[in-house]
C-alpha cells in the first residue's frame, strides 16, 4: 500500500492532467475497461463526475473508488466488498482475528 501511494505521488500532476483528459473523453451512460495503476486510479476519481458508467477493471483500488458511484464488472479474482471497502490489509487482520 505504501509503495501504490509512493508511485501515486510521482509525476502527479501529469497523471492529473492525463486524468483530466481522459475523462472529458467519456460521457454519461459510457461502458469502459480500466487496467490497474496509479494514472487509471486518478481517472477512476475523474469519473465520480459522471453517472450511469459501465465500468470494468481488475483494480480493486479502482473499484473501491467507484464503488458507491458507477455500475462495474471486477475482473480477476473475485470482488469482496469487505475488501473494497477495508482494503487488503485491514481485511487479513480482521480474518487473523477470527479464530
Amino acid at each position: 500500500m505504501l509503495e501504490h501511494l509512493q508511485q501515486l505521488r510521482e509525476n502527479a500532476a501529469a497523471k492529473r492532467a492525463i486524468a483530466r483528459r481522459a475523462a472529458q473523453m467519456v460521457e454519461d451512460g459510457d461502458s469502459i475497461i480500466l487496467d490497474t495503476g496509479t494514472t487509471t486510479s486518478i481517472f477512476a476519481r475523474e469519473l465520480l463526475k459522471r453517472a450511469n458508467l459501465t465500468v470494468i477493471t481488475n483494480s480493486s483500488d479502482i473499484a473501491r473508488t467507484l464503488a458507491s458511484g458507477a455500475s462495474f464488472v471486477f475482473l480477476g479474482r473475485p470482488f469482496m466488498y469487505g475488501a473494497a471497502a477495508l482494503g487488503d490489509v485491514e481485511l487479513a487482520r480482521e480474518a487473523a482475528r477470527r479464530p
